[in-house]
């Protein structure tokens, strides 16, 4: 029961956190902090990495997605992928976190060497963890319309 106050107080904490750093003026993460937001949970062609596997089809908007293992639902605010030029997806909040804590999210944390994380080790070792650490603190938090 106490597990499941503070899982509930935590999502109650880490939606206020997004909402307030989308601020009044739908300020949205920089181009580079979403893009790598989008490797982490749509995989990468190129880099021959496959979605995450918490990623699941919404049934409420075609050809769209929701992170299953965060638990927010299946509502317009959480989609993965934008609906429209004008939407607003879970990736543009400037701060948004991960229950994988990949690389991209206010979360992230590197891969230790108990963890056997296959995709998040890819995603590190190709760009290397100086870098994603750098692009979540540094970039995450800055004025302006897109946060750079």
């Amino acid at each position: 029961m106490k597990n499941y106050f503070r899982r509930r107080y935590t999502k109650a904490w880490q939606l206020a956190v997004a909402s307030i750093s989308r601020g009044l003026v739908d300020r949205k993460a920089g181009s580079e902090l979403k893009d790598m937001r989008e490797i982490s949970c749509h995989g990468s062609e190129e880099l021959n990495l496959p979605p995450c596997d918490g990623r699941m089809q919404s049934t409420k908007f075609k050809d769209s997605f929701i992170c299953g293992p965060c638990e927010c639902g299946d509502f317009e605010h959480t989609q993965l992928k934008n609906l429209s030029d004008e939407h607003y997806c879970k990736l543009d909040y400037p701060r948004v976190f991960c229950p994988k804590q990949m690389p991209g999210f206010s979360n992230f944390t590197p891969l230790t060497i108990s963890e056997n994380d296959m995709r998040k080790k890819l995603i590190q070792d190709t760009f290397g963890v100086e870098y994603l650490v750098e692009l979540n603190h540094g970039k995450e938090n800055s004025g302006g319309k897109e946060v750079e």
